[in-house]
């Protein structure tokens, strides 16, 4: 029974100290990345945080810095005349919600700025907390509540409920904070494909065209995506994909993308190609179009690609706000993006 009480007060040592660090840090990584950016020392993000996530962050960083005194909750009680039990709870609601709050702001620039390795550290260390914090003191004040008295909250019923909704709250709170940087985030993933895809059909046109001196047109395929599921390549055995086999390339996996690629002649001689690709990644109807356009040597002239998204003159470069050739980017200022 001893070793039981000791094992619990650890478990709640290790809650208090992930909500704490968590919520801190989380809140302090958003102003630090928001106060960078103001000052010009960091690029804009893709999506960037809205004044809604900048204030959370400057209300709950003082708080959080407030909740690091309560580790001494007999000088908080005797300085603020505050009921043990009462302190308890404020304090345990007040960890839990800097966490949830933290790890949501944290979230919302990892998801932008880092890819998915700090949004799931942070996500984990908040449902950690949670799960180390707050469930066993509910189960145990329900069940039974005068178990272990002095770590266990004495709640009455209708306190029970309001520590519960808080808890509701603060979890929706953290989900209506991160969950849009998560989409942002899955979308963006399936821009890399883009990249990745267009990469390699450059590498294999410049490859054709060093061994047989022309590049090859290849019609746009799949005939259709459906935007939110990746679509298999060839849709039977043995289907064939015009230009694409001839030139030997094709995807490792499912695409979200038409790829297609057309070819400039001049007096029966290829003088450039533009390989383009077209997505809805969202479904909404709304398409962007990424492309890659190389006039052959000698030449400076490009064509428009397939979809005719891209001009001949080349993609778009959003750093010199300049269409580029031989540069793989988005076709117009519109495109490129991962919520559009």
């Amino acid at each position: 029974m001893a070793m039981f009480r000791k094992t619990w007060r650890h478990v709640r040592l290790l809650g208090r100290l992930t909500a704490w660090s968590a919520g801190s840090l989380g809140c302090l990584f958003a102003l630090y990345h928001a106060a960078s950016r103001a000052r010009g020392l960091m690029a804009p993000y893709t999506g960037e945080l809205s004044q809604t996530h900048i204030l959370f962050g400057w209300l709950f960083c003082p708080l959080s810095i407030l909740v690091l005194i309560w580790v001494w909750p007999s000088f908080v009680r005797r300085s603020l005349s505050i009921d043990s039990s009462w302190l308890k709870i404020l304090r345990t609601f007040v960890a839990v919600l800097i966490c949830l709050v933290g790890a949501g702001l944290g979230t919302a620039v990892a998801t932008d700025q880092y890819g998915p390795l700090w949004t799931w550290v942070l996500l984990a260390a908040a449902a950690g907390s949670l799960i180390c914090l707050v469930i066993p003191r509910l189960v145990f004040s329900f069940l039974r509540p005068n178990v272990f008295s002095r770590d266990v909250l004495s709640l009455n019923l209708k306190l029970r409920a309001v520590v519960a909704a808080r808890c509701v709250i603060g979890i929706a709170l953290v989900g209506v904070i991160a969950a849009p940087n998560f989409l942002r985030f899955s979308s963006r993933a399936r821009t890399d494909e883009v990249r990745l895809n267009l990469g390699a059909i450059r590498a294999a046109e410049q490859a054709y065209f060093n061994e047989f001196g022309t590049y090859v047109a290849a019609d746009p395929h799949p005939k259709k995506t459906s935007g939110s599921a990746g679509t298999p390549w060839r849709q039977r055995e043995g289907e064939t994909v015009r230009g694409f086999d001839l030139l030997g390339w094709e995807p490792g996996a499912d695409v979200y993308c038409r790829y297609g690629v057309t070819v400039r002649y001049r007096r029966g001689r290829a003088t450039a190609f533009t390989a383009e690709a077209i997505c809805d990644f969202d479904g909404d109807g709304v398409h962007s179009s990424w492309g890659y356009i190389e006039p052959a040597p000698g030449f400076s002239i490009g064509i428009p690609g397939p979809f005719a998204a891209c001009p001949s003159i080349g993609a778009y470069d959003r750093e010199s706000g300049q269409y580029r050739l031989r540069w793989m980017g988005p076709c117009d200022e519109k495109s490129g993006q991962t919520i559009f």
